[in-house]
């Protein structure tokens, strides 16, 4: 069973998107911290995986 985690850091936000068999199971947005970008991208990406079964 494969997933696939897209994420996009923008200016504001930090989105990510999960897919499995490219349909969007899931979908979160975090603020960008220009200064530590792992930490908007981390919370996104925990967001998302909680829709992992």
């Amino acid at each position: 069973m494969s997933y696939l985690v897209g994420i996009d850091v923008g200016g504001t936000n930090t989105n990510a998107v999960l897919l499995k068999n490219d349909v969007v199971l899931a979908t979160a947005k975090a603020a960008t911290d220009h200064k530590h970008l792992h930490l908007g991208t981390m919370q996104a990406i925990a967001s998302v995986l909680k829709f992992v079964p």
